[in-house]
């Protein structure tokens, strides 16, 4: 009875575990329960085992001399304390993992803005209706700095740009880095006149004079500004038109 019993628990454990895994594997907390997952394989393994224990009877010959000796408590201490910091270790590395991972994936890797898969999940969430601005942003003339100083000063000067508008960021106002030279910010916003604003001030960053490695340059950026409600089916097309009104921008200037 109490092997059949030992086998039921590690059978049941096996299938909760292995549907918890399935069910949050994509979902933003599947670490934490994972984790609980983890932990029930673990307190499973271990009822298995004790009630296991329980169908084994010994038997000792006759004329043995048995002795019983009592479990010292300072070893047991110790083994739930190493038991618990492997845990915590493995529990640990998962949680960097985790953290590494997301950030490779939604983080450009040259100026820690937020990237294209980044953008997508903004897109995704943020479809209430709200008024949402898209400022587009290229920078003029890129293309001949990288082939008069190089790509390393190119990859430099792209740094600083980035660091310019991190400035700007806010919980309201994100950042993106959509490829190349060119910037996205996302403003949950529609407010006309605090966009002007925004955009000049953005501006007026990107003109100030870069030195990068004893070379001083001067960058403009082309901007091209869209407003429009936050739906889930048209956070592209809003892109889309914030791009060409940027391409008409550098067009006529």
């Amino acid at each position: 009875f109490y092997m059949i019993l030992s086998l039921a628990i590690a059978f049941l454990a096996a299938i909760v575990t292995l549907k918890l895994f399935l069910i949050v594997r994509n979902q933003s907390f599947s670490i934490w329960l994972k984790a609980l997952g983890s932990f029930i394989m673990g307190i499973a393994i271990y009822l298995s085992h004790a009630v296991s224990m329980q169908s084994i009877t010994l038997y000792a010959h006759k004329g043995a001399i048995t002795k019983v000796q009592e479990l010292n408590p300072s070893m047991l201490y110790s083994i739930i304390i190493v038991i618990s910091f492997i845990l915590l270790n493995s529990w640990g590395a998962m949680l960097f993992d985790h953290h590494v991972l997301k950030r490779m994936a939604f983080k450009d890797p040259l100026t820690g803005l937020s990237n294209r898969n980044e953008m997508s999940e903004f897109f995704e969430r943020f479809y209430n209706g709200e008024l949402l601005t898209f400022i587009f942003m290229d920078l003029d003339q890129f293309k001949s700095i990288n082939d008069q100083f190089g790509h390393d000063v190119g990859d430099n000067l792209i740094q600083e740009v980035a660091e310019r508008l991190k400035v700007f960021i806010t919980p309201e106002q994100h950042a993106f880095r959509i490829g190349g030279d060119e910037f996205l910010f996302i403003v949950e916003s529609g407010d006309q006149n605090y966009i002007k604003k925004l955009a000049n001030n953005i501006l007026q960053s990107i003109k100030e004079v870069y030195y990068i490695d004893g070379n001083e340059l001067s960058m403009t950026i082309s901007m091209g500004i869209v407003i429009g409600e936050a739906k889930k089916e048209n956070g592209s097309t809003l892109l889309k038109q914030a791009d060409t009104a940027m391409y008409r921008s550098k067009t006529f200037g």
